[in-house]
C-alpha cells in the first residue's frame, strides 16, 4: 500500500490540494492517474469529489440484483445521478456522460503539461526519404571525390617535383660533361700545335 502522501497508482508525491480520494478503497490518486483533467477537477463540486471511484474500483462490478448487469453511472448537469444499464446501452451509442470522460496516456514522469505533442513533420514520406538519401549520397560522393582528386593531385605534384629534380641533375651533369669536353678539346688542339 502506498504512503498517504503518495499516489496509489504511480507512487509519486501528491500535490497539496489537487488529488482525489476513492470513496470505496480510500486510496489517493493524482489527477493523471485518476484520469481527470485539471479543468474538470476545478469544475467538480465537493459531493462529486467525495463520490470519486478510482479506475480499479470502477472496473469492479457493482452490487445489483442481476449480477450480469453492470451500471454506468454519470451525473446530469444538475448533479442528480444518471444511470443507464449496460444492457440498455446500444453498442453504437455512447453513454450520455461520454463528454465527461477524459482519455489520457500516463506520462513516464513529469506533469501532464509536459506530454510531447505529435509532430506531423516527423513522418517521412517516400519522396522525402528519396530526397534525404539523394542529399546524403551527393554530399558523401562530393567529399569522397574531392578527397580522391586531392590525393591524386598531390601524387602528381610529387612526381613533377621529382622530374624537375631529375632534369636539374641531368642538366648539371650535361653542363659538367660539356665543360670537360671543351677543356679536353682545347688540350688536344694545343697538343696538335706543338
Amino acid at each position: 500500500m502506498a504512503p498517504s502522501n503518495c499516489c496509489a497508482s504511480c507512487h509519486t508525491e501528491l500535490p497539496k490540494k489537487d488529488f482525489l480520494c476513492c470513496h470505496i478503497c480510500k486510496l489517493k490518486y493524482d489527477l493523471v492517474c485518476a484520469n481527470v483533467s485539471r479543468k474538470r477537477f476545478v469544475e467538480m463540486v465537493a459531493r462529486q469529489k467525495a463520490s470519486f471511484r478510482c479506475p480499479e474500483c470502477s472496473r469492479k462490478p457493482t452490487n445489483v440484483s442481476n449480477a450480469k448487469t453492470s451500471l454506468l453511472t454519470c451525473e446530469n448537469s444538475d448533479g442528480s445521478p444518471l444511470s443507464m444499464s449496460s444492457q440498455e446501452a446500444s453498442p453504437e451509442s455512447e453513454p450520455p456522460c461520454s463528454d465527461k470522460v477524459t482519455q489520457r496516456i500516463k506520462p513516464s514522469h513529469g506533469p501532464p503539461s509536459q506530454l510531447p505533442e505529435p509532430e506531423l513533420e516527423s513522418y517521412v514520406t517516400e519522396d522525402k526519404l528519396r530526397d534525404i538519401l539523394q542529399q546524403e549520397l551527393s554530399s558523401v560522393l562530393t567529399v569522397t571525390i574531392k578527397r580522391l582528386v586531392t590525393s591524386e593531385l598531390n601524387n602528381l605534384t610529387e612526381k613533377v617535383a621529382g622530374f624537375q629534380d631529375t632534369i636539374c641533375f641531368l642538366s648539371r651533369q650535361y653542363e659538367d660533361i660539356k665543360s670537360s669536353l671543351e677543356e679536353k678539346d682545347i688540350a688536344i688542339v694545343n697538343l696538335k700545335k706543338r
